[in-house]
C-alpha cells in the first residue's frame, strides 16, 4: 500500500492532502501563513537549537524591557532563505539582527514611566520578516513599519549582522515617533514629543512662571498651545529644551523686565495684560519681523513665533516689549 500511494504521489503530487507546513514554534513565535514554505533539515536542527537554547530568554527580555507583555511572531522560513553554514550553526543571527536591535530599542523607549504607558498603549505586536527585494542591509529605518500596533521589522538575516546599534536607532526613533500618550495636560503625543513637553513642564516652566511672576508683579496666566508649539524637531532640540526658553520665556522676561522697571510701568501693565498665549502657525510665523507675530487683544497677547534664527533673543524681546508700551 505505500508503495502504490508513492506511485500514485509521484505521477501526481497533487493528489496528496493538505500540504504540510512547518510550525515548530507555534507555541511562542506563530509562524506567518504567509510563507507557507518547509525548511530544510539543516534549518530546523538550527532552529530547534536556537529555541530551546536562545528563544526563552530573548522573549523573556523583550517583554521586560518592554514593561508590557508583547506578541512576538516570525516569517521562519523566509529568515531562512539565506543558506549559509556559519549562520545557522545555533541560528545566530537573529538574535544580533533582530532581538537584540528590539530589546535595546525598547529598553530606551520604556526607560521612565511615559515610555512604559506609551509602549503599553501603542505597541501589541512585534513582527520578523524578510523580503529580499525592500529588506535594507544598512539604511534600517527602510526596513521598518508601524501600523495597527504591530511593529514589522524587515532586515536581510545575513547583512551586516555586526550592525546592532544602527538597527537599535532605527527601530528606537521608529517607537518614538508612533508610541503616542498623555502629557500632564491630557494632550496625546508621540513619544519623542512627550518626553520633552513632560521634561519642560516639569523642570523649567515652574521657573519662568515664577521669574514672570516676580518682574511683572502680578498673576498673568500663561496658556501654552501644546499641540501648535510641539512639532517634529531635532533630536538635539528635545535633549536640550532650548528652543522652549529661547523661543518664548526668555523674550517675554526680559521685556517685562524693561517695562517693569519701574512702579508706573508695573501698574500700566498690570492694567492692561491679563494673559500671554503661546502658540505657532507655521504660515503666519515670522522668522525675523516678529511685530507680525504679536497680537494683542482684550488683555491677552498672542505670541507665534517659529523655531528659525533661535538666537535672535533681543529682536523677539524687543517685538514684545513694542507692542506691550504702545497700549500702555
Amino acid at each position: 500500500k505505500s508503495y502504490f500511494k508513492t506511485q500514485k504521489l509521484l505521477q501526481n503530487p497533487k493528489a496528496t492532502s493538505k500540504p504540510k507546513r512547518y510550525s515548530k514554534t507555534q507555541t511562542l513565535l506563530p509562524m506567518s501563513t504567509a510563507a507557507p514554505k518547509k525548511l530544510p533539515l539543516k534549518c530546523r536542527r538550527a532552529l530547534k537549537a536556537f529555541e530551546k537554547e536562545k528563544l526563552p530568554g530573548l522573549l523573556e527580555e523583550i517583554n521586560k524591557a518592554a514593561g508590557t507583555e508583547i506578541k512576538m511572531t516570525a516569517d521562519y522560513p523566509l529568515l531562512c532563505t539565506q543558506d549559509s553554514s556559519y549562520a545557522l550553526e545555533n541560528f545566530w543571527t537573529l538574535e544580533p539582527v533582530f532581538y537584540k536591535p528590539c530589546i535595546d530599542a525598547l529598553k530606551s523607549a520604556a526607560s521612565d514611566d511615559l515610555g512604559k504607558a506609551a509602549i503599553k498603549a501603542s505597541l501589541t505586536e512585534i513582527h520578523f520578516t524578510y523580503d529580499e527585494k525592500t529588506a535594507p542591509s544598512s539604511n534600517f529605518p527602510n526596513g521598518l513599519k508601524f501600523a495597527d500596533s504591530v511593529l514589522t521589522v524587515n532586515f536581510a538575516p545575513l547583512s551586516n549582522a555586526h550592525a546592532v546599534a544602527g538597527r537599535t536607532q532605527a527601530i528606537l526613533k521608529c517607537l518614538e515617533e508612533n508610541c503616542n500618550v498623555a502629557v500632564e495636560s491630557k494632550e496625546i503625543f508621540p513619544l519623542e514629543q512627550a518626553r520633552p513637553l513632560a521634561k519642560f513642564t516639569k523642570e523649567l516652566l515652574p521657573g519662568f512662571l515664577k521669574e514672570i511672576k516676580e518682574t511683572s508683579k502680578c498673576d498673568l496666566k500663561i496658556t501654552i498651545d501644546e499641540k501648535a508649539i510641539a512639532l517634529k524637531g531635532s533630536k538635539y532640540e528635545y535633549d536640550n529644551l532650548w528652543f522652549f526658553e529661547k523661543r518664548y520665556f526668555t523674550p517675554i522676561i526680559n521685556a517685562l523686565k524693561e517695562i517693569c522697571a519701574d512702579e508706573d510701568g508695573t501698574e500700566a501693565l498690570q492694567e492692561l495684560l491679563k494673559e500671554i498665549v503661546l502658540t505657532f502657525d507655521a504660515s503666519t510665523a515670522p522668522s525675523s519681523n516678529y511685530a507680525n507675530g504679536l497680537k494683542l487683544k482684550d488683555g491677552v497677547l498672542t505670541i507665534n513665533f517659529s523655531m528659525s534664527n533661535m538666537g535672535y533673543l533681543k529682536y523677539r524681546g524687543d517685538a514684545i516689549q513694542k507692542i506691550l508700551e504702545d497700549n500702555l
